[in-house]
């Protein structure tokens, strides 16, 4: 079985819209607002890879229930990108089972 590059772009906007629930629109304006940058086709299509998804399910996640605004989240990017992929992966899950417990917490 091959292993995927997690880097490479092979998922459509179409599905990866369906995939985590949003419109293209939204992807289109996470783009716009600089929080993703999918690999583009030689057509000019924007092609995502497992790592824009996964960034894409927690800044959705960040703006949608922590209410974080465009601004703090493409700061937000900007941090984690300084990051080696291990310790960004680390701490993007760290923030995670943090914003769970916090959630759980106040419920």
């Amino acid at each position: 079985m091959r292993v995927l590059n997690p880097d490479k772009g092979i998922f459509s906007i179409g599905v990866v819209a369906e995939m985590l629930g949003l419109s293209p629109r939204q992807l289109r304006l996470y783009e716009e607002k600089g929080i993703i940058k999918p690999a583009r086709t030689v057509g000019n299509h924007r092609l995502y890879s497992q790592r824009n998804i996964e960034l894409l399910t927690y800044a959705h996640y960040l703006a949608s229930v922590r209410r974080v605004t465009v601004h703090g989240l493409k700061v937000i990017v900007e941090l984690l990108d300084l990051l080696p992929g291990r310790e960004r992966e680390r701490v993007i899950k760290a923030a995670e089972d943090y914003l769970g417990k916090q959630t759980k917490a106040a419920e």
